[in-house]
């Protein structure tokens, strides 16, 4: 019986990629994120957008809840964090 290096293969072909994007906005510009994410996607339908590494579009779906923080001292200013997750 002849023995050699053991055979490893991926389990998987596609490993999914999470990015968090933070974002600050007016609170016209919250209202058009709000609906884009509840009535255009859905909440799960992908979408494209711009890959913050490497500047080229990419396919990507919510994972999660879009957080809002209002920023002090700033008019009209709200920081808009969410996670995007990439689909092949």
């Amino acid at each position: 019986m002849e023995m050699g290096a053991s055979k490893r293969r991926r389990r998987f072909t596609w490993v999914p990629n999470t990015v968090t994007v933070t974002l600050c906005v007016s609170a016209a510009e919250k209202a058009i994120l709000d609906d884009f994410k509840r009535n255009t996607v859905q909440d799960v339908l992908p979408f494209d957008y711009i890959d913050p590494f490497t500047q080229a579009t990419a396919t990507y779906v919510f994972d999660g809840d879009i957080t809002y923080a209002y920023n002090a001292g700033e008019f009209d200013s709200w920081n808009a964090s969410f996670n995007l997750e990439s689909r092949p």
